[in-house]
């Protein structure tokens, strides 16, 4: 197996060298952060999370509600939030059961609920979940497999925003997703694409490499394997969007519009920034 390898400085400093190295196999794409910090050690760095502490305004609450109610207003949110290719987007006008695994501060989970779906939250840190407990959302802080039975095994729908690349193992997550979902139920995760163009012009500076935090690093490629390794068919995979505003040195007004150019192009091209991938669990019997 080819490999290949390069440096990369820490994006948080709370322990372990300052600076990594990413370990890619040429045939597949899929990336591993080295020295990999065991988990005691990765959730110093945790503390002060972002994504844990993320928090929905009133006006973003009663715009969920508006699309989920009904009326003209309802037309023209949806139709916004397709265009700009919101998370929710593709779940909007249905309903079900659902699970976000790896939720942060359970804004997501919020947002299911409040476009009727049946939503519950889980989060392997007890400072997760912060949003979906304010609006009466279920939250499981434990391990993966630990999920008690309350939390269900009929899901039609297990989401995974940003969570299978800060995983020593990534399988965990989709062993238990495969679980969890009904037969021809729905899994959709989000990864930074480490086979995007910007990644490869950028370099280590790419903010998404995100070392030590940061784990693997997924191509479509890998992805697709992994998933098929793991039950799940009918596999669909989206490259879009760009983290260039986050790695530039450009003025922040400058940085974000020529984002949005980059992440138009990149889109077009299907080398964007971050992978959206959605796969179902097979039926029984090919049913």
């Amino acid at each position: 197996m080819q490999v290949g390898m390069q440096e990369v400085p820490a994006f948080t400093r709370a322990n372990g060298p300052a600076n990594y190295a990413i370990v890619d196999c040429r045939q597949c794409g899929l990336g591993h952060t080295e020295p990999a910090l065991p988990p005691d050690q990765l959730q110093e760095h945790y503390a002060a999370f972002g994504p844990h502490r993320g928090a929905l305004s009133d006006k973003a609450i009663r715009r969920m509600e508006a699309v989920g109610a009904g009326g003209w207003r309802q037309g023209m949110l949806r139709a916004l939030y397709r265009w700009r290719k919101a998370k929710f987007a593709p779940f909007m006008g249905r309903r079900g059961k659902t699970i976000d695994l790896g939720c942060g501060s359970g804004d997501f989970s919020v947002r299911m609920a409040k476009l009727g779906w049946d939503s519950s939250a889980h989060d392997v840190y007890e400072s997760g979940g912060s949003e979906a407990r304010r609006h009466n959302i279920p939250v499981y802080c434990c391990q993966i497999e630990d999920l008690p039975p309350a939390a269900g095994t009929d899901f039609d729908l297990v989401t995974s925003w940003h969570a299978l690349e800060h995983e020593h193992n990534p399988a965990r997550i989709l062993r238990v997703a495969h679980k969890l979902l009904r037969p021809g139920g729905e899994l959709v995760i989000a990864v930074p694409n480490y086979g995007s163009l910007e990644r490869k012009l950028i370099g280590n500076k790419w903010d998404a490499l995100q070392a030590p935090i940061h784990l693997l690093h997924f191509t479509k490629r890998s992805m697709h394997c992994l998933l098929v390794d793991h039950g799940f068919e009918s596999i669909q995979c989206d490259a879009q969007g760009s983290y260039y505003h986050r790695s530039s040195k450009l003025p922040r007004p400058i940085a974000k519009a020529a984002s949005k150019i980059i992440s138009a192009a990149q889109g077009w091209l299907g080398f964007g920034a971050e992978l959206r991938i959605s796969a179902r669990k097979a039926r029984a019997n090919g049913a």
